[in-house]
């Protein structure tokens, strides 16, 4: 474990895919923060909107060790006033090692009050339904919190993508009871003590967010993959919702926050975050480029050049062999393929029927 102080879709798989098998009450002291299905008004006592500035608090990131891969999947664990926050849950089957984790920094998994969870793909909030059995409200999207109630359709449509492998990959996802789960839009609002802002950052997911702890910002998919130590940035585009002027407009918006520091899902603590979102951008553009470019190509057929084209552009950064292996196995670029592939088809159809 590291620490800081501060304070899914009708696809089929590439022929060169990795394979893959290889709290229970809320803080009520929040604006736009409202249980799921409740109207009731925020600072009804007349209590102005907490801040987040001047905030300190220690962060600790917590590899899940998804397959017993390394630095593939984070959690982050945040110190705060009223008790530890889980920020990520991962999928459902990591949830005995991340208690474990959590056990080692000297708290018990019910002590865990309060699980924000950036968007509902499996690999963020599959394990929610765990922490909500142990008496944790769960921080989401407004889009996302039905299916964290009822997650039916989210796992029908992951088999589609996955098959056998849903069991092994992703465990049992169970559901969230909805007196328990809390939408949050672009709103500031008070949890354990902190005043903890969510930035509505579509993208990659229409209903993603990020949540701004002081200066610290941390931004599930919408910042991208980057390894430790590794300076190459890979874009997480699975279909189907991957929307390149959004997230560009969502880039533009974090970046305006001026964070000191980004904390990636996939994976960890980033310094410099104004280089960070450059690279990322322009990442964007020539992986959406690279799709349009090639889009006369069989999906089989796209899916493939686009990871040779995804594997050359690493290596400009230094990122080969088994470092390469990392990342497709953090973020399987024939996925970004598929999912740009479709952005592509559905707004070339938009503008031939106009």
């Amino acid at each position: 474990m590291e620490q800081a102080e501060f304070y899914e879709h009708d696809v089929t798989p590439a022929p060169n895919a990795p394979n893959l098998v290889q709290s229970s009450s809320a803080m009520w002291g929040c604006l736009g923060c409202l249980p799921h299905g409740d109207v009731r008004a925020a600072f009804r006592r007349g209590t102005s909107p907490p801040t987040t500035k001047g905030v300190l608090v220690k962060v600790h990131i917590l590899d899940q060790e998804f397959l017993g891969i390394p630095h593939a999947i984070a959690s982050f664990l945040v110190e705060a006033r009223d008790g530890p926050i889980l920020i990520e849950t991962g999928p459902a089957g990591v949830q005995e090692r991340l208690e474990q984790k959590v056990r080692a920094l000297g708290f018990e998994p019910n002590e865990v009050k309060h699980v924000l969870v950036t968007h509902i793909h499996l690999d963020h909030s599959g394990g929610a339904g765990y922490w909500a059995a142990r008496g944790s409200t769960i921080y989401v999207h407004p889009v996302g919190g039905p299916h964290l109630i009822d997650p039916s359709k989210l796992l029908a449509s992951a088999s589609r993508i996955y098959l056998d492998q849903m069991d092994y990959l992703w465990g049992t996802t169970l559901p969230v009871p909805a007196e328990q789960v809390v939408e949050l839009g672009d709103t500031t609002c008070e949890i354990a003590g902190l005043a903890i802002r969510a930035v509505q950052s579509p993208g990659h997911a229409s209903h993603h967010l990020a949540y701004l702890f002081g200066d610290r910002l941390f931004t599930g998919d919408v910042a991208g993959c980057r390894l430790p130590g590794c300076e190459y940035v890979s874009v997480p585009g699975p279909p189907p919702e991957f929307q390149l002027e959004t997230w560009l407009e969502s880039l533009d918006k974090l970046e305006s926050l001026t964070p000191s520091k980004l904390y990636l899902t996939h994976f960890g603590e980033v310094d410099r975050p104004q280089e960070h979102f450059a690279r990322l951008r322009r990442r964007l553009q020539d992986c959406s480029d690279f799709v349009y470019q090639n889009r006369h190509l069989s999906p089989q057929a796209l899916m493939g050049a686009y990871q040779e084209w995804d594997r050359r552009e690493a290596g400009r950064w230094g990122v080969e062999g088994e470092a390469y292996l990392a990342y497709e196995k953090a973020n399987p670029s024939y996925m970004s393929a598929q999912g740009i592939g479709r952005y592509w088809a559905k707004k070339l159809s938009s503008s031939s029927a106009s």
